[in-house]
């Protein structure tokens, strides 16, 4: 029973395989015919095509024959023009064909030794004439020097007003006068006056009292090197600065000694409320 079961179901196999097959070769002929039909039509268009002329290339033999007939050509060609020469230079030989004239022959060009003959012949330009040169005039004399008279006419009157001094440093504001006798210095400051005046090159000497009438250089010892003190004489004011003080008898006459610079030298009773010396402040002008 179990055996014809096994053959049924081989059987049945069998028949599966075989409709199967049969679905496939059915499928798979239309493919078969196509593929057919375009190789057809692939030798056709083959076949119309013309084959194109094949042309070999050039052998090595063949280009070594061409060099040879182009170097064979050459020579003759050369053979040809030295044959022409030669028969140019026997038919001048046999005096048929004159030399052609050089240049120099002809005249056309003179030989180098006649150019430079001719050159050395020739006369050189006149250089042109310089223009005259104006010769400097004879400088104009030097001016005669000027001298500033020293007459007592031209000194200021005694007891007029010269300048103004200022001194920040002690409250100094004040006129100053022509002369150091009492009259004047009963007024303010008195100028010497056989020094320097006031702002001028030279020592300019100002003495004035410390405790009585106008006092105007009370505090006289408290200036220090560097303070300045101004004049204004006129229209011009000076700046001095302070570059020392001393202390001297009344009979010491060098603090009125002439300076090459412009000094300024001011004076006054000391100590306080005596006569005894003389505090003395020396300025130096810029």
């Amino acid at each position: 029973m179990y055996r014809k079961r096994s053959i049924i179901a081989l059987i049945i196999a069998a028949v599966a395989f075989v409709s199967a097959l049969s679905v496939l070769m059915i499928k798979t002929a239309p493919l078969d015919r196509n593929a057919e039909a375009r190789g057809k039509t692939i030798v056709q268009s083959a076949q119309l095509k013309t084959p194109e002329k094949y042309v070999p290339p050039r052998s090595g033999s063949s280009q070594s024959a061409q060099r040879l007939k182009d170097t064979a050509a050459r020579q003759q060609e050369t053979a040809a023009g030295g044959e022409a020469i030669r028969q140019a230079r026997a038919a001048e030989r046999a005096g048929d064909i004159k030399p052609a004239k050089t240049a120099e022959q002809t005249g056309a060009v003179k030989p180098a030794s006649t150019a430079v003959t001719q050159a050395n012949t020739t006369k050189p330009a006149s250089a042109p004439k310089q223009a005259a040169v104006a010769q400097p005039a004879d400088p104009p004399p030097a001016p005669a020097p000027v001298t500033i008279p020293t007459t007592a006419q031209e000194r200021p009157k005694y007891g007029s007003a010269i300048a103004k001094i200022v001194i920040p440093k002690i409250g100094v504001n004040e006129t100053v006068y022509e002369g150091a006798g009492q009259d004047v210095l009963a007024l303010g400051p008195g100028h010497l006056e056989e020094t320097a005046l006031p702002g001028d090159v030279g020592n300019a000497v100002i003495g004035g009292h410390r405790v009585t009438h106008t006092r105007p250089f009370y505090y006289i010892d408290a200036l220090k090197v560097g303070d300045p003190i101004y004049i204004t004489r006129g229209s011009h004011q000076y700046v001095y600065k302070v570059v020392g003080q001393k202390v001297v008898l009344p009979t010491e006459m060098s603090i009125t000694n002439p300076t090459p610079d412009r000094t300024l030298t001011i004076f006054a009773c000391h100590p306080l409320y005596s006569a005894a010396q003389r505090y003395v402040v020396i300025a130096k002008g810029s």
